[in-house]
């Protein structure tokens, strides 16, 4: 069972709940639909799991995947940007900024993210890199695993 909270969108109240395949594809045409302009990030963890959790960005056609877990934040990795800068997608009222090659093809991310519902591991089928987003003043999200940031 796999709860998402679509922390970008102002209209959810709670988390969904997505027990089935069919559960999960509706949770996330339901986050695509919500994308008017620029990516759109969903929280994705399974019950139970305190430790795991899979972001998942979307952005019509393509999309980007952030796995973390105790250890480390991965990053998907797919073809750089036309424009080679930082990736940015909504996430609340702030941004979540991805490594500028982060995207990949939007079936490659919905085979992730059903991937994850069935295992609670990072997918396999992706290609994932570590990354630390550049320290700027417009800079609002840091690396998780960076433990300097918390005190």
């Amino acid at each position: 069972m796999v709860r998402r909270r679509a922390i970008g969108s102002t209209d959810q109240e709670g988390d969904h709940i997505a027990a089935t395949p069919d559960a999960v594809d509706e949770a996330l045409d339901h986050l695509a639909s919500l994308v008017h302009e620029g990516g759109l990030v969903a929280e994705v963890t399974r019950q139970g799991d305190d430790v795991t959790t899979l972001y998942v960005g979307i952005n019509g056609e393509v999309g980007a995947l952030c796995f973390t877990d105790t250890d480390a934040a991965h990053y998907s990795q797919g073809t750089p940007s036309a424009s080679g800068e930082v990736l940015s997608y909504a996430m609340q009222q702030n941004e979540m900024e991805l490594p500028p090659d982060a995207e990949l093809p939007i079936s490659d991310v919905r085979a992730a993210v059903h991937e994850y519902a069935n295992t609670g591991t990072r997918p396999v089928g992706i290609r994932w890199q570590r990354w630390r987003a550049p320290e700027t003043p417009d800079s609002a999200v840091a690396d998780p695993s960076d433990t300097s940031i918390w005190g």
